[in-house]
């Protein structure tokens, strides 16, 4: 497929994903890019807006993929778009250890930068339920707990609520600004 679609001769490896099929492409040289096979399901706007995403982190100089091509195939007799994104060195956050406090500090830092570079984007092609949103914050990761310690589930816990009080104050906040 990835010789057929992009021209490539790749070694495909399977990643982890919730809503793609994925696979980490290498050639002779290391790692290509990443195949991306969407959901069938998928709206294709919402793919637009992550390729968009993806091209302003990647303008403003953040470490993000890029879509590279993009093309569609048929699977199992249902059409699935596909793209070719590149690949990021690293060592994914759940995998690094130790997990530092510089560390946190630098993700959170990035984080802020990322959110910046967002904030004015039009996101209305995000799926209403779409689970890694951060208002479904609690559902998502509540769904999850059981892969967590009694320990790992308790600060879970205690943040899912430090962010629900907060999140209750700024609706309060913005139902009495008199620009509401």
């Amino acid at each position: 497929m990835v010789r057929e679609q992009f021209g490539l001769e790749a070694t495909a490896h399977p990643l982890p994903s919730d809503r793609d099929l994925n696979f980490r492409l290498d050639g002779p040289g290391g790692p290509l890019g990443v195949l991306k096979i969407s959901n069938s399901n998928e709206d294709r706007s919402f793919l637009g807006l992550q390729a968009a995403v993806m091209q302003r982190l990647c303008e403003a100089g953040l470490p993000a993929a890029s879509v590279l091509e993009t093309g569609s195939v048929e699977l199992d007799g249902t059409d699935h778009a596909i793209r070719l994104v590149s690949w990021l060195d690293g060592t994914p956050l759940g995998e690094a250890r130790p997990v530092t406090h510089a560390m946190m500090r630098d993700v959170g830092a990035l984080l802020a930068r990322v959110d910046t570079q967002l904030e004015d984007m039009d996101g209305s092609a995000t799926p209403k339920a779409f689970p890694w949103n951060p208002c479904r914050a609690r559902p998502t990761l509540e769904a999850r707990m059981n892969l967590l310690s009694g320990e790992q589930q308790a600060l879970v816990g205690y943040f899912l609520d430090l962010y629900g009080q907060t999140r209750s104050e700024e609706h309060t906040s913005e139902l009495q600004s008199p620009d509401h």
